[in-house]
């Protein structure tokens, strides 16, 4: 009898289709997981966000802004008072030669050699005493007035020192603006008079460059006067 040659070829059909529907309910190997890419000779991790290039702009500038808060009011200074709700009491004013500004309900206010949160505060205070119910105070120093250090003695440059705008000086700084210690200075020698107060505080440069604490830091004030002696041979 004769034999078909489709009945040979049924077994190796069979077995093909066996072996396609074993592949078909097999799983699916796993995804290696996702690691971040490296650099190629150093292994450093390559950064994926430009933010991570550089400090945001909020880092970057919030030296200035801790510097602008912590300026004391001086002679001349133009301040911006604002009470939220109350233009009438909302204004701009000089500080006067006796350190002085006129508010209305309020009256003078000493604010020379104090912060504008100090004022603020001052201000708010008596206007909830009196007049308004919980007001908000905001006080800024709008314009400085060119101020000056005093800087004399055992300095290259004995001199009159400029005090930058919106900006605090320690009294390191202000040596350096008048030449740096001479060869003669005595640099644990350091007298600072304060022109608001007459206190007279007596520093060393030893302990003056060991602060790395901005907050620590000795700043001078409109028309203080520093003095650095001379070593006695």
């Amino acid at each position: 009898m004769k034999t078909s040659k489709n009945l040979y070829c049924l077994p190796v059909l069979v077995t093909s289709v066996i072996m396609t529907l074993q592949a078909e309910d097999a799983p699916t190997p796993a995804a290696p997981p996702a690691t971040t890419p490296t650099a190629v000779q150093t292994g450093i991790p390559i950064p994926t966000s430009p933010t991570t290039l550089a400090s945001s702009p909020a880092s970057a500038t919030r030296s200035s802004d801790d510097s602008r808060r912590a300026r004391k009011i001086a002679v001349n200074d133009i301040l911006s008072i604002r009470v939220v709700g109350e233009p009438d009491l909302s204004r701009e004013v000089k500080v006067d030669g006796d350190g002085r500004v006129e508010m209305l309900y309020v009256g003078s206010v000493q604010v020379v050699g104090r912060s504008p949160a100090d004022v603020a505060a001052e201000i708010r205070d008596a206007l909830d005493r009196d007049w308004i119910i919980n007001p908000q105070v905001a006080v800024d120093i709008k314009q400085y007035d060119i101020h000056y250090v005093t800087v004399m003695g055992a300095v290259n440059h004995a001199q009159q020192v400029q005090i930058i705008p919106d900006h605090r000086m320690d009294v390191l700084e202000a040596i350096g603006g008048a030449g740096d210690f001479t060869r003669d200075a005595d640099k644990e020698g350091i007298t600072l008079r304060r022109a608001a107060t007459g206190q007279v505080l007596r520093l060393k440069n030893r302990d003056l460059i060991r602060v790395s604490d901005p907050s620590q830091r000795v700043y001078v004030e409109p028309g203080d006067v520093i003095n650095v002696e001379r070593t006695i041979f």
